[in-house]
């Protein structure tokens, strides 16, 4: 199987198992108390697991469409469309970042420079910056394939005790 569709096979499996949670989801009775529980549960566990799972295999898979230069131009524009979720998640963190160590600025040398909360806190949010600009460099980056390197391990050794 080519490397392509095994990539987007994997997208099809989570689709396919958080089509099956929600229309099970749907099934359930609700008229009755353990439906109206379970189904809760249910889309409780779609939006905190179904959701990031399916933007975690989106993600790699776009990244994994992209650096596939042998592949059709199809899967290589389907790779930079399936990196809009990573591109957004990085500048939603620069944002945040950035707002958030301008605030802790402002309440530390403005407002009420006696606010230790706003020094403890600081650490936190430059970090925050640098995650979303790293996601920001890996999205738009062109993956480049490295060069196939020779073993560098030495190669085995046959030691004679002499015996």
């Amino acid at each position: 199987m080519r490397t392509h569709w095994r990539h987007l096979l994997r997208i099809v499996r989570v689709l396919g198992c958080l089509a099956v949670v929600l229309s099970l989801a749907t099934a359930l009775p609700q008229d009755r108390e353990w439906g109206e529980l379970a189904t809760t549960v249910l889309m409780i566990a779609f939006v905190m697991l179904g959701i990031p799972i399916l933007l975690l295999t989106a993600i790699d898979v776009g990244a994994e469409l992209r650096k596939d230069r042998e592949g059709p131009r199809w899967a290589r524009v389907l790779g930079y469309i399936l990196s809009v979720p990573q591109l957004a998640l990085g500048l939603a963190a620069v944002g945040i970042g950035a707002a958030m160590i301008g605030w802790m600025l402002y309440l530390q040398w403005d407002v009420m420079p006696w606010y230790v909360s706003a020094v403890l806190g600081f650490g936190m949010w430059p970090t925050v910056l640098a995650f979303g600009l790293q996601l920001i460099r890996t999205t738009i980056r062109r993956c480049e394939q490295a060069p196939d390197l020779p073993d560098s391990s030495p190669a085995e050794e046959v030691i004679d005790d002499g015996t």
